[in-house]
This record gives structure tokens, C-alpha cells and sequence, in this order.
């Protein structure tokens, strides 16, 4: 579309990478949350950037706050298939969203994303299912 084409000529995608690694602030969820409505187009630029591995890495330190929660799911969902869902197994996706699901039960939209997020590492990388498993996913998933 010519809007993603706007955003990606901008360098929007990567600027809201730059500026969620090296902003340590209680604003992460915002960055999420624009990298969450990105058109489909940017998810490699995000990727190359680093984006995921930022979003992994904040998720895992912050995921006790409601709205890193939920806006990291929201976004970390965009990088759940492939060609990106390697990349989150190998940055340890799996136990970042089954533990955030953990501490946040009672979030609708934490739940949903991330159930979604495991559903499509599951179908599209091996090495998913078993991580699910052996990070404890059946008794958080049950």
C-alpha cells in the first residue's frame, strides 16, 4: 500500500526500533505499540533492525507491566511465522510469552496474542512444540 510505502521510505520501522533500545523508560509498551500496527511490509526492515530480539529482550525484563505485556504480544505476533518464527525460538520467544501469559491470566488480550503467537511458532518451526512443552505451556495453555 502507499502508506507502508510512506512509513518504510521514512525509515519509520527502524527509527521505532532505535528508539525502544536505546530509551530506557517506562514507554516501551508505546514503541510496541506502533511496531504492532506496522504494515505486514515492514516486518523484515523491523527484523533486520533488531526488533525482535529488543522486543524479547524487554518483554523478559518488564513483562510484569501490564501494557509491555500487552502491546509486546500484539507485536511480537507480527514475527510469529515465517520467515521470522526461527529467529523467535532462537531468542527464546516461547518462555518470554508463556511467561508473560503466566503472570498476566486475567489479560484478554495477552492471552489471545500469545496463544496466537505459540499456535503459529507450533506450525511453522520444528523446535516449538517441544520448547512449548518443556517450558511449561500445558500447564499455563491448561
Amino acid at each position: 500500500t502507499s502508506s507502508a510505502n510512506v512509513l518504510m521510505e521514512a525509515g519509520v520501522p527502524s527509527a521505532v526500533v532505535a528508539a525502544i533500545r536505546n530509551h530506557p523508560s517506562k514507554l516501551h509498551w508505546a514503541g510496541f505499540r506502533v511496531l504492532a500496527y506496522m504494515p505486514p511490509e515492514s516486518a523484515n526492515v523491523i527484523a533486520e533492525a533488531g526488533g525482535v530480539k529488543v522486543m524479547v529482550d524487554i518483554i523478559r525484563r518488564k513483562a510484569k507491566d501490564r501494557l509491555v505485556a500487552k502491546w509486546g504480544c500484539r507485536a511480537l505476533g507480527n514475527f510469529a511465522a515465517p520467515p521470522h518464527a526461527e529467529k523467535l525460538c532462537q531468542l527464546g520467544g516461547v518462555a518470554v510469552v508463556l511467561r508473560t501469559m503466566k503472570q498476566h491470566p486475567l489479560e484478554f488480550e495477552v492471552q489471545r496474542k500469545g496463544l496466537n503467537i505459540l499456535k503459529a511458532l507450533a506450525m511453522s518451526h520444528e523446535d516449538a512444540p517441544t520448547s512449548i512443552v518443556e517450558h511449561g505451556g500445558v500447564d499455563i495453555l491448561l
